[in-house]
């Protein structure tokens, strides 16, 4: 299914009369559109579905391309339910699993309210860490509950602290099998790979997997504890006439009739973990493509883009895990290709790499602004081989989707590819 098997590796849809004439399609976009809101303007993304002229070779290109990013989802996506349920029965008596993941703020409410009240749009908000515990036989539900609203990596093992200081007390375990999506704000992100790596030691594991569920398909037993907690405490509000103002209240006020268990989180734990991340970490190769981490020595990971448990407990080799060491300098760039630049208008004009699908495609920066650029991206055919599109194909990109600037001629892994102008 990722087509690099003997058997389907060059199977693909053949454009038969083919004459070089144009034709017509309609393609789903991304653009940036700027936006204004109260006299202050502001950038946001749309998707829209664009007409795009081409060639009949370049609309079965387009095709073989999306179907190739098809049949990689729906492989994940089976592949990851087999082998965690594989996983879920064979865990021995020192392994655990945690299902993890942020729930909707709530809302704070009053049990009776005024109109300026009820319809405020500035009311608190709560922020809650929901999850579910796998200890073999038994399983157990909780949710950290925090007035502090961050999402990042510091606010995740902060809330993560109490929940597996807990679980100790109810079970002795020395690996920790973690499930989440795969949001890059959250958990897909090299902070978050750097405190697991050290903090899961912290804790007495002598091994530890990340494991990220499928894009669109992350929801589960974590999402279903999140809604039943914040129905709990809309009934302690509506049917009991509780106020719930706080984090702390909304923990009393939902221990009182929820099996699961409940933790308050400090603002000050998550800024002290805050204080305490590295400034010049650099990201994993190919963030974006990787499905599973393990580690079983202090700041050393080995990653993959499929995850496996064939041979459990022991870690198999199977899809060629990477094994790095993850300290201040993951990644370094080929020396022939320049690092990027903070992002002004000295780069407008400028040929890059652009990271599209976990597919580096050259390009022209045409505009710059503080998130990212807009580029003018060549189309592949073939494995190393771009044109320009007769209608540009001008897109936004984020700043962590710009790979790097090209010289003359740059250096892209294996192959080399040419600045067209």
């Amino acid at each position: 299914m990722y087509r690099e098997c003997r058997q389907c590796e060059d199977k693909q849809l053949s454009c038969e009369n083919a004459d070089g004439k144009q034709v017509l399609w309609n393609m789903w976009k991304n653009q940036r559109i700027d936006k204004e809101k109260d006299g202050k303007k502001t950038v946001g993304n749309k998707t829209v579905k664009e007409k795009v002229i081409g060639t009949k070779e370049t609309l079965a290109d387009e095709l073989n391309k999306e179907l190739s990013r098809a049949c990689r989802h729906v492989f994940n996506i089976r592949h990851q339910y087999k082998s965690l349920k594989y996983l879920q029965q064979k865990m021995t008596h020192e392994e655990i699993m945690v299902h993890i993941d942020f729930s909707e703020n709530y809302n704070t409410k009053y049990a009776n309210e005024i109109q300026s009240v009820l319809f405020d749009a500035s009311k608190q908000q709560i922020n809650l860490h929901t999850g579910i515990a796998y200890l073999g036989d038994d399983k157990v539900s909780f949710c950290s509950v925090s007035d502090c609203l961050k999402h990042g990596p510091a606010a995740i093992w902060a809330h993560l602290a109490p929940v597996i200081t807990y679980l100790k007390t109810r079970k002795r375990f020395s690996v920790i099998h973690f499930v989440t999506d795969w949001p890059t704000t959250q958990y897909r992100n090299k902070l978050n790979f750097y405190l697991w790596c050290t903090k899961v030691f912290d804790y007495g594991c002598t091994l530890s997997t990340w494991n990220f569920l499928e894009a669109a398909h992350g929801k589960g037993a974590a999402d279903g504890i999140g809604a039943a907690v914040e129905r709990a405490a809309d009934k302690q509000v509506h049917t009991y006439q509780k106020d719930i103002t706080s984090g702390r209240e909304f923990v009393a006020s939902v221990q009182q009739c929820s099996s699961g268990m409940m933790f308050y989180v400090e603002e000050q734990s998550i800024l002290e973990l805050e204080s305490q991340l590295p400034t010049s970490l650099k990201p994993l190769t190919d963030t974006m493509k990787i499905h599973q981490l393990i580690t079983d020595n202090r700041s050393e990971i080995a990653h993959r883009v499929v995850y496996c448990f064939c041979r459990h407990p022991v870690i198999c080799s199977c899809f060629s895990p990477t094994r790095v060491l993850f300290s201040e300098y993951v990644l370094q760039l080929e020396p022939d290709v320049e690092q990027k630049e903070d992002m002004d208008e000295r780069l407008i004009g400028r040929y890059c790499i652009i990271d599209c699908d976990g597919l580096p495609y050259p390009g022209l920066i045409l505009d710059i602004d503080e998130e990212g650029a807009e580029v003018s991206a060549m189309c592949r055919v073939g494995a190393n081989r771009f044109f320009w599109p007769l209608v540009g194909d001008r897109l936004w990109y984020g700043k962590e989707k710009i790979v790097a600037l090209l010289g003359d001629r740059t250096r892209i892994g294996d192959k080399t590819s040419s600045k067209t102008g």
